[in-house]
């Protein structure tokens, strides 16, 4: 609902200060889906936890940390291939993160293709 649009991205007057909020704008302008959003927000709520607890240790001694790396649907729609090469958890988080970028640019150039018959 519209109303509900304006909670999500006008929370606390500050609109796009935030990957969450922005992540909100790109899934309510129809430019990423539920899974992207979703993902997104799961990077920036991983960020926010690193960036606010300077006393965080890596993800493999942060196991609920990493958690928030394997519920995205990036990791697990590339779960068999991250598993097979053994990678480990720096590993698997920067390759979700580049799986999510990679995905991200794809999506936002379709937006820029000309549609048949133009």
């Amino acid at each position: 609902s519209h109303q509900q649009v304006l909670d999500e991205l006008c929370s606390g007057g500050r609109v796009l200060s935030s990957l969450n909020n922005m992540a909100d704008v790109a899934f309510y302008a129809g430019l990423i889906g539920k899974e992207q959003r979703h993902d997104l927000k799961s990077i920036s709520s991983l960020r926010n936890r690193y960036a606010h607890d300077l006393h965080r240790q890596q993800l493999d001694k942060e196991p609920t940390l990493f958690k928030m790396i394997t519920d995205t649907n990036v990791y697990k729609n590339s779960q068999p291939e991250l598993d097979l090469n053994g990678f480990n958890q720096h590993k698997v988080f920067m390759c979700v993160i580049d799986q999510l970028i990679a995905d991200l640019k794809e999506r936002l150039e379709s937006f820029n293709r000309p549609t048949i018959g133009e």
